[in-house]
């Protein structure tokens, strides 16, 4: 998956790519450090799956948290 938030006036991109190798895989966490930013203005994932990609942007918030994003829980772009 691709996440981007944007913050601060400027976006940020991560990569999810918890099995990228064999018999291994990663964490499927993307971390942000955003500086001086206060709070986010949005989060955008680009979700792969056999039928093409989904796209879906969730609300921002605060900086300084986490959160949990199930995809279909967001709107589309």
């Amino acid at each position: 998956a691709e996440v981007r938030v944007r913050a601060g006036g400027r976006e940020f991109v991560r990569l999810i790519a918890p099995a990228d190798s064999y018999l291994c895989s990663s964490e499927p966490v993307a971390h942000f450090g955003l500086g001086s930013a206060a709070a986010v203005e949005w989060v955008r994932v680009t979700w792969p799956d056999a039928t093409g990609v989904r796209t879906e942007t969730f609300p921002g918030g605060p900086a300084d948290r986490a959160l949990t994003l199930t995809r279909g829980e967001g709107k589309a772009p």
